[in-house]
C-alpha cells in the first residue's frame, strides 16, 4: 500500500498529496480492484478543492499504476480529525506493534488531543513503561503512522501516572492466554460472497457481538428455511476442536408463496451436512437465547488440520501453565537444615543488618553476554534482622534451546525448562519480592544486577535498587585474598552451599556470605 501512494504522488506531482490509503481489495470473481481512499474532512466537502474532476483525475492516475487487464473501482471515505479518530489510532497502532509492552500499560481515555494547525497528543503511561517508550522512538513511530492516516502535523508526547492496580492485574490475566488461536486449515473454494483475507480463529475465542469475524469447522446440523419475508435462508451449526457456532445465511433469492421450498435454488446448496467450511460474517447477540450467534456472507471450502489444531491447542494449555509463577515461601532454618550464619546463636547483629531489609539473589543464564543471554533461573532470599525470612525461586523458558557449555555449568536442561514460566510472568512477582529492599549478590554490580536490568528493560520495566556486592565485602574484609569467587569465600570461611551453581542454593550461599562478612566488619 505504501509503494502504490508513492507512485501515485509521484505520477501527480503530489497534487493529492492529502490522500490516505484506507483499504485496498481485489475482487476475483469480477477481476476488479477496490480501492479506498481517505479524505480530509474539510477538503472531503469542499467543491472547489474536491469536485468530480478531481475524482476523475484520481481515477485516471490509478489506472496508469494498475494493470489494464484488471479493473478498478475507486470509492473515498471522508476523514475527520476529532480526539477519539486520533486515539483509536494511536490504540490500532500500539496493538498492531507493542501490544505485549504497552498493552494496558497506557490509559487511551485519558489521551489528551489538542487539533489547531497540528495536532498535539499527549499519552499517560505507567511510570514502569516510561523510559522504554521514549528509548523505543515510540513518539517518533506514533507521529509517522498518524501522519499516514490524515494530512496534519503531529506532535507526541508522554506523561508518566501511576496505572491503577485493577488495570494491572487485567493485563496479567489477559497475557495468560497467549496462544493467537489461529486454526490450521487450507482454504478451498470460494462457494459465495466475497473474498476473505483474514485468518480462521477459535470457536471459542468469540464471546461477544463484533464484525468481521472468520471461523471454520465441520457442519453438524443444516436446515432449509424461509423467513416471514419469504426470504430463503439456511441455518446451521458448525463446530471447531473448542466449540459450536450457530450461523445463519439469508439468500438473495425470494420463495414465492405457495412454492415447493426444495425448487428454490442458492448457492450455499453446495454445502452438505458433515462438510468443513470456512465462513466469515458478523457475530450478534440473539436476545432470546441470550448466545453469540453468526449471519455468515462468505463461505469457502475448507480442509482442517486437526492434528495441528489440536496440538496448538494443547500447546496453549501449556502456555498457560507457563504464567504460574512460585510465590515467595517462608524459610524454616529447621526443614532446609541450612546454617545462616557461623554467629547465628550470637546476639550481635550489625546496624546494617539490623535496620535494613535485603533480597540476596542468584542468576543462572545461557551465556555470559549481558545483551545477548537470557536468564533461565531466578533464586533469591530475604533477610530481615539479620536473619533469612523467605525464599522465592523459579525456572524461566528463554525460548531458545540451553547451549551445552551453559547446561555443564548449572546442569539445567532443555526438559527442565518445558514447564518453566515465561520472563514477562516473572518480572512483577519478583520486582514485587525486591520491593524496598537493599539487593545483593556476588560480583553482582557486574553481571546479576546488569543482566537483570537488561531483561527489565526488554519489558519496558527498570530494575532500580540500592546495590551490595559480597565480592567487594570479601576484599575490604580480606585484602589479601588470592581469589574471590563463591565458593572460595565460602571454604576461605568454613561456609555450606549445598548446591553450587543453581540459583537458590547460590543465593542462600550468597546470603550466609553476607551476614558473616557485615557482621565481622560492623557495617553501619
Amino acid at each position: 500500500m505504501d509503494k502504490f501512494l508513492i507512485e501515485f504522488n509521484n505520477i501527480s506531482n503530489n497534487k493529492y498529496d492529502y490522500l490516505r490509503l484506507k483499504s485496498v481489495s481485489a475482487n476475483d470473481e469480477y477481476n476488479r480492484l477496490n480501492i479506498v481512499f481517505y479524505v480530509p474532512y474539510d477538503i472531503y466537502f469542499d467543491k472547489s478543492k474536491f469536485s468530480e474532476e478531481e475524482k476523475g483525475e484520481i481515477f485516471d492516475i490509478c489506472t496508469k499504476i494498475i494493470p489494464e487487464d484488471i479493473n478498478i473501482k475507486i470509492d473515498f471515505d471522508v476523514i475527520q480529525v476529532i480526539p477519539d479518530t486520533v486515539k483509536r489510532f494511536i490504540a490500532e497502532y500500539i496493538r498492531k506493534n507493542y501490544y505485549k509492552a504497552l498493552e494496558d500499560r497506557y490509559i487511551q481515555k485519558d489521551i489528551k488531543v489538542v487539533i489547531k494547525d497540528a495536532v498535539s497528543i499527549w499519552i499517560p503511561v505507567d511510570t514502569s513503561i516510561y523510559s522504554f517508550c521514549i528509548n523505543k522512538g515510540l513518539k517518533e513511530n506514533i507521529e509517522e503512522y498518524l501522519n499516514s492516516k490524515y494530512n496534519l502535523p503531529n506532535f507526541v508526547y508522554f506523561t508518566q501516572v501511576d496505572i491503577p492496580h485493577e488495570i494491572k492485574e487485567r493485563r496479567i490475566e489477559k497475557n495468560k492466554y497467549i496462544d493467537d488461536g489461529i486454526v490450521v486449515m487450507t482454504k478451498g473454494y470460494r462457494i459465495l460472497g466475497h473474498t476473505v483475507s483474514s485468518f480462521p480463529k477459535y470457536i471459542s475465542k468469540y464471546t461477544t457481538p463484533r464484525e468481521g469475524v472468520a471461523i471454520c469447522g465441520k457442519v453438524i446440523s443444516l436446515e432449509k428455511k424461509v423467513s416471514s419475508g419469504g426470504k430463503l435462508y439456511f441455518k446451521f451449526d458448525i463446530q471447531d476442536p473448542t466449540g459450536k457456532m450457530s450461523c445463519m445465511y439469508f439468500s438473495r433469492s425470494k420463495v414465492k408463496e405457495g412454492k415447493d421450498i426444495s425448487k428454490s435454488k442458492s448457492s450455499f446448496e453446495h454445502v452438505k451436512l458433515n462438510d468443513e467450511i470456512f465462513v466469515a460474517g458478523n457475530l450478534i447477540k440473539d436476545q432470546r437465547s441470550n448466545t453469540i450467534k453468526m449471519f455468515v456472507d462468505s463461505v469457502y471450502t475448507c480442509e482442517i488440520d486437526e492434528e495441528a489444531t489440536l496440538s496448538k491447542i494443547s500447546y496453549t494449555k501449556n502456555q498457560l501453565q507457563k504464567t504460574i509463577v512460585p510465590q515467595p515461601q517462608v524459610y524454616n532454618v529447621e526443614k532446609n537444615n541450612i546454617q545462616t550464619s557461623m554467629f547465628e546463636e550470637h546476639e550481635y547483629i550489625c546496624p546494617l543488618l539490623r535496620h535494613n531489609t535485603f533480597v540476596v539473589f542468584d542468576l543462572e543464564t545461557t551465556g555470559l553476554d549481558l545483551d545477548k543471554s537470557k536468564i533461565v533461573e531466578i533464586g533469591a532470599c530475604k533477610i530481615e534482622n539479620g536473619n533469612i525470612v523467605s525464599t522465592f525461586t523459579t525456572l524461566i523458558d528463554p525460548e531458545m534451546p540451553m547451549p551445552i557449555s551453559a547446561q555443564e555449568v548449572n546442569n539445567i536442561s532443555d526438559d527442565m525448562l518445558k514447564s518453566a514460566p515465561l520472563f514477562e510472568y516473572v518480572i512483577e512477582p519478583f520486582e514485587d519480592y525486591c520491593k524496598g529492599c537493599i539487593v545483593v549478590g556476588h560480583n553482582a554490580k557486574n553481571f546479576d544486577v546488569p543482566m537483570i536490568k537488561n531483561r527489565f528493560k526488554d519489558y519496558g520495566y527498570d530494575f532500580n535498587h540500592p546495590c551490595i556486592d559480597t565480592m567487594d565485602l570479601h576484599k575490604q574484609f580480606d585484602p589479601n585474598a588470592k581469589k574471590s569467587s563463591l565458593n572460595y569465600c565460602m571454604e576461605r570461611y568454613s561456609l555450606v552451599n549445598e548446591n553450587a551453581h543453581r540459583a537458590m542454593s547460590d543465593a542462600l550461599a550468597t546470603a550466609k556470605l553476607f551476614i558473616y562478612l557485615a557482621n565481622n566488619l560492623q557495617l553501619d
